[in-house]
């Protein structure tokens, strides 16, 4: 599934990837650190579908957002198999950020001018649950944190 989210008054778009989930052989096959049997990769046809998106919010002037379970960076275990090409992608059009989840601890690390912001997750929460909510304005991202989930101001 691929969904784009136009937010016209802000000249902003989100664009939502799901990731493909293969078999435990293939994540066999691929010997890659991040390969494992709950995780896959987003697909050609959704890597088409993205840059296309990708490229017209661009020639638009429009910011960018991409949302997906899976985070891309920095490196772990839970990361997507195809994530050295997402990041690349995703760099090379200047996207905002990348929000994931999956990876319960959470993560951020910015790559060239992309930020990628793994939220921390519900599941391993004690009494607080974690959450947050997220404003972008011009060129700063501010992650409001509640819970355990750290607060963010992300300045390009």
């Amino acid at each position: 599934m691929s969904v784009s989210i136009r937010l016209s008054r802000l000249s902003a778009v989100a664009l939502l990837l799901a990731s493909v989930t293969l078999s435990a052989q293939a994540a066999d096959a691929v010997k890659l650190q991040q390969a494992q049997s709950w995780n896959g990769a987003v697909g050609d046809e959704q890597l088409r579908w993205l840059e296309c998106s990708l490229a017209d919010a661009q020639s638009k002037g429009e910011t960018v957002v991409v949302f997906g379970h899976y985070p891309l960076a920095p490196a772990n275990e839970h990361n997507l198999w195809n994530c050295d090409a997402l990041v690349a992608l995703l760099c090379r059009y200047q996207v905002r950020a990348y929000f994931a989840g999956h990876y319960h601890l959470g993560d951020y690390v910015r790559v060239e001018n992309t930020d990628f912001i793994t939220l921390k997750g519900m599941v391993d929460g004690d009494d607080l649950l974690p959450f947050a909510m997220v404003e972008l304005a011009g060129e700063t991202l501010s992650v409001t944190g509640y819970g355990p989930e750290i607060s963010r101001v992300l300045v390009r």
